[in-house]
């Protein structure tokens, strides 16, 4: 059995994905997905905008990347926007998916990458940035203006819970569950190995854990 995930490094521009990766349970699994069920080459790329939970997503991201072949990840430095973001964007009325998304759109280009990935799951569809039809618009926005890439938020579109692909990852030889238990998806982590265990990341967490037979998070 293979070590790492395959990901060659040579592939059209309909062959590659550019996954907004943040280190949380969604989009580190959605990495290995892509490539391991699509055949997709793909890249990763995190965005530090100041969150609190950076101490623990910058490594679980570098760690879900280092069980890909060729594994990639840009990291985008937007620390200046610290104050704007935690004041306005986490209260839900500016949509963060769709900010992060456009901003992704150079980088996709310049690594001819035609899908933009993102993890937003089915629970995650109660916020309005999170739904089918918000991808649709905003790829409408995109196709408006003559961009060739496309967002795509594969869990949505292939109707996969969190439980799902848990479990999908469980099958994995060279994932399996300590991959699943290395990601980090906490909103106000105490530290890099320490998640609160009450925020609804947590819980939804913890949900898809029991669901998918895993028992408790070990890092709560």
């Amino acid at each position: 059995m293979p070590a790492v995930t395959p990901n060659p490094p040579y592939a059209s521009e309909r062959q590659r994905a550019l996954v907004l990766l943040s280190g949380g349970l969604d989009s580190s699994i959605l990495l290995h997905y892509l490539a391991l069920e699509k055949g997709l080459h793909v890249h990763a790329v995190q965005f530090n905008f100041g969150q609190t939970n950076w101490v623990a997503e910058r490594p679980a991201a570098q760690r879900a990347v280092a069980v890909l072949e060729n594994g990639m990840i840009d990291v985008i430095d937007l620390t200046a926007w610290r104050a704007p973001w935690h004041a306005h964007v986490s209260v839900g009325s500016i949509p963060r998916n769709a900010t992060l998304a456009l901003l992704a759109v150079p980088l996709a280009r310049m690594h001819r990458c035609s899908i933009i990935a993102v993890g937003s799951t089915i629970e995650d569809a109660q916020m309005p940035d999170g739904q089918p039809d918000f991808y649709a618009a905003l790829n409408a926005v995109l196709e408006r203006s003559e961009a060739p890439e496309r967002v795509s938020a594969v869990w949505l579109e292939e109707h996969m819970r969190k439980s799902d692909f848990v479990k999908w990852a469980l099958m994995q030889p060279h994932l399996g569950e300590s991959f699943v238990r290395d990601t980090r998806s906490c909103w106000k982590p105490e530290d890099a190995d320490r998640a609160c265990g009450t925020c609804p990341a947590c819980r939804a967490r913890s949900r898809a854990f029991e669901e998918s037979g895993l028992g408790p998070d070990q890092k709560q």
